[in-house]
């Protein structure tokens, strides 16, 4: 069987402060392990604060990640299904954040 991707994939924490996410430490963090040799980075995977963050954070962190990232690696981002309003917006977003990678 062949995967989507190859090598290590680090599962992020989503670093928050007073205002909500910390943007600039999540952006340190992607650094360290890009430079650190991670093929992949998975955000708002398994480390839990996902499910209390709204549609506009996730998507704001998904979409931070992705630019962030600049194609040095891939970005895996988990979306609850269940916390979108509709299958349509989150294709939209998909699609987006494809642009985003090219």
């Amino acid at each position: 069987m062949t995967g989507f991707f190859k090598g290590i994939a680090t599962a992020m924490v989503t670093p928050f402060n007073e205002n909500g996410v910390n943007f600039g430490a999540f952006k340190k963090m992607m650094e360290y392990q890009i430079d650190g040799g991670s093929d992949a980075l998975v955000v708002l995977g398994t480390t839990g604060e996902p499910a209390t963050m709204t549609e506009e954070e996730k998507t704001e962190v998904i979409r931070f990640a992705v630019k962030e990232a600049g194609g040095r690696g891939a970005i895996i981002g988990n979306v609850l299904m269940h916390l979108w309003d509709d299958e349509e917006s989150l294709w939209s977003l998909f699609e987006e954040f494809q642009s985003l990678a090219e």
